[in-house]
């Protein structure tokens, strides 16, 4: 396995900032059969930054096994948005991550082959990102995550009190009321929605969520929502709470779903 840290220049950011990515061993015989990886896109929470995953989970022993690659991009507070007096997080993440990462390392551009997953925060910013760009990711994964954005400034976040949540929703979102953007591309539940008229094919979405999960709530919403419109949200739940050892699990159940997925 091959971990490799960049820092690569971005035009959406307008700064160069930091990437980790994870090449498994077979990326030589890759090379010379002209193939190239399957790649997942794994994104961290608000509390983390882009070391995290490797920090704190098998990520890289998972990967390895699985033969795919991984690519764990850097994303601040941003909640993966576009933020109205700060940095361009989707646009980096969504338009530009790909293209980059493609360009410097052997990852396939084939749609069956590029995934997308996060936790908790980055969990919001995986279905926002996917859903938004069905074309791009074939599959999603969403751990413990911040899927019902509207009621986040409602939500008792575990590590912080409701003024550093307000403030942490303004910074992303320019709104400290969470509720205004019901119905928006920001919105889970309004994209879910949206493919019940849309010819463009969902990306399959995996959801997990602890039942101690402060987000549990949001993540029931979320789950209801896609079996009303009957979408491909595969969802599982079992004893756990808002932390890494519920991270592990989740990113390594993903994996596996992604491998029966394709043999499908």
């Amino acid at each position: 396995m091959a971990l490799i840290h960049c820092s690569i220049g971005s035009d959406a950011l307008g700064m160069t900032t930091d990437i980790n990515v994870i090449l498994p061993e077979a990326a030589a015989d890759i090379r010379k059969k002209k193939k190239k990886f399957p790649t997942l896109y794994l994104l961290h929470g608000a509390s983390d930054n882009y070391s995290n995953w490797l920090r704190f989970t098998s990520i890289a022993r998972f990967a390895e096994e699985k033969g795919i690659a991984v690519v764990m991009p850097e994303a601040g507070l941003s909640f993966y948005n576009n933020m109205p007096n700060g940095y361009a997080y989707y646009t980096f993440v969504a338009k530009e991550l790909a293209a980059y990462t493609r360009a410097l390392f052997p990852l396939s551009d084939r749609r069956e082959d590029t995934y997308l997953a996060g936790l908790s925060m980055g969990g919001y910013g995986a279905v926002r990102i996917g859903l938004r760009n069905p074309k791009i990711f074939s599959a999603i994964g969403t751990f413990s995550g911040a899927v019902d954005i509207t009621s986040m400034t409602n939500t008792e976040v575990g590590f912080m009190d409701d003024e550093a949540t307000g403030d942490m929703m303004e910074r992303a979102f320019g709104v400290r009321d969470t509720g205004v953007l019901k119905g928006t591309d920001a919105d889970p539940a309004a994209l879910l929605k949206s493919f019940e008229n849309r010819s463009e094919e969902m990306p399959r979405i995996y959801q997990s969520c602890g039942t101690a999960d402060f987000l549990y709530g949001q993540n029931q919403s979320f789950k209801n929502t896609a079996k009303e419109y009957r979408l491909p949200v595969f969802y599982e739940e079992w004893e756990g709470d808002h932390n890494w050892p519920f991270w592990n699990e989740s990113i390594q159940r993903f994996l596996e779903w992604i491998e029966k997925e394709r043999e499908c």
